[in-house]
């Protein structure tokens, strides 16, 4: 037995999700701001 731990867990970089969602969560910000906008005016 090694005392290896087992790769567990996704290769993709946490920073790249991370921004991936902030970049939705932006978007989906503007445009429930522009809808609350046009539909006031």
């Amino acid at each position: 037995m090694s005392g290896a731990l087992a790769s567990t867990g996704s290769q993709m970089p946490a920073g790249a999700l991370g921004a991936a969602a902030a970049v939705t969560v932006a978007a989906g910000a503007g445009v429930v701001f522009a809808m609350r906008r046009r539909r006031t005016q």
